[in-house]
């Protein structure tokens, strides 16, 4: 955990970093509280604008475990990427890769109380309007 302060040298949030050995989840946990931090939402560094495939199949594993640190954290949300369209593939399929991707995590994300909060940072999903297509057919 990361300390970001005021000019005050108070601390007003906390930036979490991912890295998640139980032992040191369980440390954070009580470094917040000892703060008096709550911990509201988790980054992970993703992409879901992959085939099917092992690569894919790594990155919702990845996302299923975080989801997991997440409900441990007691953090509601956690925040997900899209990813760009890889080269060769068109960009309607990209956003179809992405649905997939995180409807596969969709039931353990309910199931642990986390949401997922796709960012729209780029890629697939840069605007408001790339969001909205990729929210259905």
């Amino acid at each position: 955990m990361r300390r970001v302060g005021d000019r005050r040298g108070g601390a007003d949030r906390v930036l979490l970093r991912e890295a998640h050995h139980p032992e040191y989840v369980l440390r954070l946990k009580r470094a917040a509280a000892v703060y008096g931090q709550d911990i509201t939402g988790t980054p992970i560094g993703n992409t879901f604008t992959l085939p099917p495939g092992p690569e894919r199949d790594a990155q919702i594993a990845s996302l299923k475990n975080w989801i997991d640190v997440s409900a441990d954290l007691g953090s509601p949300a956690i925040r997900i990427f899209a990813g760009s369209t890889p080269k060769g593939a068109e960009e309607a399929q990209a956003r179809r890769w992405v649905v997939e991707c995180i409807e596969a995590c969709a039931d353990a994300a309910a199931r642990r109380g986390v949401f997922l909060a796709l960012e729209n940072h780029g890629g697939v999903v840069a605007t408001a309007e790339d969001s909205w297509r990729s929210c259905g057919p």
